[in-house]
């Protein structure tokens, strides 16, 4: 039905309570995200067994190093005895025996994952913390009257949603942004630029406020950390792949190796950007040297040994990574940003305070404020997107449009335009893709398999053989 204001309003039928628009959202957060972790259980576990190979060898190297000592086990009997078995009399192992291969067959690469997991885990939330000298913040000033205004209804919004006020900062920017820092709400940060402070009456503001204390009391920022876990893992699995082709190898192995071990703010917030996008080599912008030197011509044939772990299980990680997690997570998370802002009606009782200020941010899009947490921003910009879900294919925002209808079906006084559908051609070209992408998928994780193996035993196997026999050779018997 259209009103006397010219806007056309939602029927009794469809409208949604903001009580159940925050149950369904958080229904359907949960099912993508289930089914997300169920993919990275399966692929962490092939991930695993694909460098455990690495591990063995060095661990066998390190027991033949020590028994030119004093005398040291000598694991690859027990190794070969294992394989052995499992390739060529598959038929005489037992369930238990099976579980019982698998198990150490992942047991190094499982426990490198978990190392791995730890330090990202410290990067993560280094690179989600409020750094005020980075982004050039300062309080409010009591003098300026709009930010005055904001400090205030963001400590209305923090009582309203029983939370510890969180501390408000502003930039001095253009910008038309404002974001939520922090890693859980007792730690939490609203930091607003002062390009989005003028454009923003102080209703608008309110519906701003309560969308970013929304997503702190739905606990966004905790899983938002561990969203970013899971896909950075696999980021920076295709990175120390990638790294075999790259000129300087060396250099950014040390980077990373020190933002991950010794981690400041600034290091995890550049660690975190270069994993959105694990394969730019900053080296191939220099040019090539005319006289290469003798290390730069073999460097090459020394990484081959590491071409089967490395390459094939970064390879898998970037996939994994591009078509199946990023957009699993990027879908729960456009859920949560749903949820997150049927939450702010909640608290402000009047959906139009946010839907005033999305139309208003909707006409002055612009770059992230702070790129390394813009997941936890009021809004998309423009199709921009950096940190922990710059890699994903699919947007981590709804649109503001799709935003707008869903406030439109709580109460907000907006223009209603016809949503758009898929049309049936598109589903129908779509779904058999996605089923042979599912199929294929299934084949390439035996196939990667396999193939690592058989590279790992052309150029790592050959090489390990003789320097394994040279060390029993030189040491205790």
């Amino acid at each position: 039905m259209t009103t006397d204001t010219g806007w056309t309003a939602w029927t009794p039928a469809e409208r949604e309570s903001f009580f159940a628009a925050i149950a369904r959202h958080r229904r359907a957060a949960w099912r993508v995200t289930f089914v997300s972790r169920a993919v990275n259980v399966v692929v962490a576990l092939v991930v695993a067994v694909l460098m455990s190979p690495l591990f063995y060898a060095a661990l066998a190297l390190a027991l033949d190093v020590l028994n030119l000592v004093v005398p040291a086990p000598n694991l690859v009997p027990s190794l070969g005895h294992a394989l052995d078995r499992a390739l060529n009399a598959p038929e005489k192992m037992n369930v238990e025996s099976w579980i019982a291969f698998s198990f150490m067959a992942a047991l190094p690469g499982l426990l490198w994952m978990g190392l791995v997991l730890n330090a990202l885990r410290r990067v993560l939330r280094l690179s989600m913390s409020f750094d005020s000298g980075e982004l050039a913040a300062r309080a409010p000033d009591p003098t300026a009257l709009d930010e005055q205004r904001f400090g205030n209804v963001v400590s209305e919004m923090a009582i309203a949603a029983a939370l510890p006020p969180p501390r408000v900062f502003i930039v001095d920017s253009p910008i038309v942004d404002a974001v939520a820092f922090g890693t859980d709400e007792r730690q939490s940060t609203v930091v607003i630029s002062q390009g989005l402070l003028s454009l923003l009456n102080r209703a608008q503001m309110e519906g701003v406020a309560a969308n970013l204390v929304a997503a702190i009391a739905d606990g966004d920022m905790k899983i938002g950390v561990r969203a970013a876990l899971s896909m950075n893992l696999f980021s920076l699995i295709a990175l120390l792949g990638s790294l075999v082709s790259q000129k300087h190898a060396r250099r950014n192995l040390r980077q990373i190796l020190v933002a991950t071990l010794v981690p400041t703010a600034r290091s995890a917030r550049k660690l975190v950007l270069q994993l959105a996008n694990p394969f730019a080599d900053e080296g191939k912008k220099e040019p090539e040297p005319a006289n290469p030197t003798r290390w730069q011509k073999i460097r090459a044939s020394l990484w081959l040994p590491l071409a089967g772990p490395l390459v094939i299980t970064g390879f898998l990680g970037a996939l994994v990574n591009l078509f199946i997690l990023g957009p699993l997570l990027s879908f729960a998370w456009r859920q949560r940003k749903y949820m997150a802002d049927a939450t702010a009606v909640r608290l402000t009782r009047d959906p139009d305070t946010l839907a005033g200020a999305l139309e208003q941010m909707t006409k002055q899009r612009s770059v992230p404020l702070a790129p390394w947490v813009s997941h936890m921003s009021v809004t998309d910009h423009a199709g921009r997107q950096s940190g922990v879900f710059g890699g994903s294919a699919v947007p981590m925002f709804p649109s503001i449009e799709r935003r707008l209808r869903a406030l439109g079906t709580l109460g907000a006084h907006i223009t209603r335009a016809p949503a758009a559908k898929m049309p049936l051609k598109l589903w129908l070209i779509i779904g058999p893709l996605l089923a042979i992408l599912v199929v294929c998928v299934g084949i390439l994780l035996p196939m990667l398999v396999w193939l690592s193996l058989a590279l790992t035993m052309l150029f790592g196997g050959i090489p390990f053989a003789i320097i394994h026999l040279l060390l029993r050779a030189l040491g205790h018997h």
